[in-house]
């Protein structure tokens, strides 16, 4: 029995851009994964090879997810889904042809410690937070270094006029980046625990990713639309968070007293992105495996 462990964060949107918009220049499987994969072969299982074979063909060629989905094979497809939450769900019912029956959802267990020691209020409220993405790292958000600096004046601005401190977290690959936007205001972050100081955090900035996921459910935080992203838009239609342009907001924009942010609203934004905040995923995911198995 298999079980497919889906941590993953997936758009319906961005997996449809996946498969029509494939990057050539994704590294090749290596031969060696082929050799290895022969060698594991049962002897029942050799009536099945010319599938394989074809499946290593197209991954050469494709992005792993149009290879997957081009290779709709019973005999690759795990037995069970476990998920973090509906939106993920549709990932995989997309690429794999599953039904619903397979999909077990649990949560997030890499964000159990931090819905397990959040404050439902700010305890000490002396900073904002920016949870930050790689703009000028990655080439596909075409921002340029004027613009990136211009927002994050914008925000520091608002922040000074608070009188709160900006943390901005940094993304992995910004860690080395050594021409950052200097401000006796602003603080870095790079290689920390969250829940060590979301406590203090009075309110969150930042984009379409993953770990925004949990800012935006227990503070309030603004989205800053940058391209056209699944996330982004299903947030401003719930209406849990403020949602400002990247490149034309003002500092005078910003506001948290968002009216829509209600309790309906946020369950809505629980059961499609978090499924339960209640920092129990891993112990779901425990019980299912040793139930099943």
């Amino acid at each position: 029995m298999e079980i497919d462990l889906a941590y993953k964060f997936y758009e319906k949107k961005a997996v449809s851009n996946v498969v029509k918009k494939i990057d050539s220049k994704l590294s090749y499987s290596s031969i060696s994964t082929i050799i290895f994969t022969l060698r594991s072969l049962r002897l029942h299982n050799f009536f099945k090879l010319h599938k394989i074979l074809f499946f290593f063909y197209i991954r050469r060629k494709n992005h792993l997810t149009l290879a997957l989905h081009k290779c709709q094979y019973e005999f690759r497809r795990p037995n069970y889904y476990l998920c973090i939450s509906e939106e993920v769900n549709k990932f995989y019912i997309y690429r794999d042809g599953i039904s619903k029956d397979r999909i077990i959802n649990i949560g997030n267990p890499d964000q159990d410690t931090f819905y397990n020691n959040f404050a439902d209020e700010p305890i000490n409220g002396d900073h904002y937070l920016l949870i930050d993405s790689p703009h000028l790292e990655i080439d596909r958000y075409q921002v340029v270094r004027k613009d990136k600096t211009n927002f994050i004046h914008k925000i520091n601005q608002f922040c000074l006029k608070k009188e709160k401190k900006l943390f901005i977290k940094l993304h992995p690959i910004s860690y080395k980046t050594d021409d950052l936007v200097i401000h006796s205001n602003i603080v870095y972050l790079r290689d920390v625990k969250f829940e060590s100081f979301v406590n203090n955090t009075i309110a969150v900035f930042g984009f379409a990713s993953s770990l925004m996921v949990p800012f935006i459910y227990i503070r309030k935080s603004c989205l800053f639309k940058l391209g056209d992203w699944a996330f982004q838009n299903n947030v401003e239609n719930i209406g849990v968070c403020q949602i400002l342009d990247f490149y034309t907001f003002t500092k005078e924009d910003i506001s948290f007293n968002i009216k829509t942010r209600t309790n309906k609203s946020l369950s809505k934004f629980e059961k499609m992105y978090v499924y339960k905040a209640d920092g129990n995923s891993l112990s779901r995911m425990k019980k299912f495996i040793i139930d099943t198995l």
